[in-house]
């Protein structure tokens, strides 16, 4: 069960790495990163607050991500699917 307690932790710290960028709009329109979808795409006035809305979102669920497998894992007798 440890090995998926640090899977959640990594995988929740990647989401808010990720999300940071976002937030900030340092991230230009393009291909891979992002709120993608064809408005925002077509127009930089909408693809930085979209993106930034998304990243505080995206920021929110990687802290719940690694709060909750934290939590979790202190919970005595959880198996491991319910954890899981």
């Amino acid at each position: 069960m440890i090995i998926l307690l640090y899977l959640f932790v990594i995988s929740g710290a990647l989401l808010v790495v990720l999300s940071v960028p976002m937030i900030m709009g340092r991230i230009p329109p393009n291909g891979l990163y992002g709120f993608r979808v064809k408005k925002t795409m077509e127009n930089p006035d909408i693809w930085y607050p979209v993106n930034a809305y998304s990243g505080k979102w995206l920021l929110v669920d990687g802290l719940g991500l690694a709060l909750a497998a934290v939590g979790l894992f202190f919970v005595p007798g959880i198996s491991l699917e319910v954890y899981s």
